[in-house]
């Protein structure tokens, strides 16, 4: 990545089925990456996990034009990776 320090912020994960617990259905959850974040959030990645078929990946994370978060009037700085 870049010299700036990112840090774990979350999980990414994808549903992969349902169970029943207590007669209530609940969904079964499996961790596909780790999501990466700068100091204030300006700057996110996710690393994805390796699997049988591909070595770990790494994705950037592009805000929708309607949905970028307000950082007190500083420009966003997306990640290329």
């Amino acid at each position: 990545m870049t010299n700036e320090k990112f840090k774990k912020v979350g999980t990414l994960k994808v549903s992969n089925g349902s169970y029943i617990k207590d007669g209530i259905e609940k969904k079964r959850w499996h961790d596909v990456g780790t999501v990466f974040a700068s100091p204030h959030h300006s700057r996110m990645a996710i690393k994805f996990h390796a699997t049988a078929f591909s070595d770990e990946k790494w994705a950037s994370i592009f805000y929708d034009e309607d949905s970028k978060p307000n950082f007190g009037g500083k420009s966003m700085d997306i990640v290329v990776l």
